[in-house]
């Protein structure tokens, strides 16, 4: 059940404190500093290592708290790795389409742009897209 909540939280939008917010990782992500270009790389990459992280773990659960866990953040990548500029680039295509999330935190943004890239399918049955 702890998991499950655990997730639950993660998954749940929030309001982010100033600097922190996925308008705010939208603009690093496209500006010409490179220091926070490169912040933008690095927050992106982390958020890829940690739901690759995630996923490995909860394939290992076989519990129904923890599948629901599962779906809260899941992300299929499949067999397949994500560079990072191509990571960057979803993410940037997702919050030009979801103005509206610009205020939620930097992780949802990312989080949700990636979970729309690589969708799961239907998680009750076990068939992923």
């Amino acid at each position: 059940m702890a998991i499950a909540l655990a997730a639950l939280f993660l998954a749940s939008p929030a309001v982010a404190e100033e600097g922190a917010t996925t308008g705010d990782l939208r603009l690093q992500c496209l500006s010409r500093d490179p220091i926070l270009h490169q912040h933008c790389l690095s927050y992106i990459a982390g958020v890829y290592e940690m739901t690759v992280w995630t996923g490995a773990v909860y394939e290992l659960l076989n519990d129904p708290d923890a599948r629901l866990a599962e779906h809260s953040i899941s992300i299929c990548y499949g067999k397949s790795s994500l560079q990072i500029d191509a990571a960057v680039q979803i993410f940037l295509n997702w919050a030009e389409k979801n103005p509206q999330e610009w205020s939620n935190t930097r992780s949802f943004g990312v989080k949700e742009a990636l979970r729309e890239a690589y969708p799961c399918g239907d998680w009750f049955t076990g068939v992923r897209h």
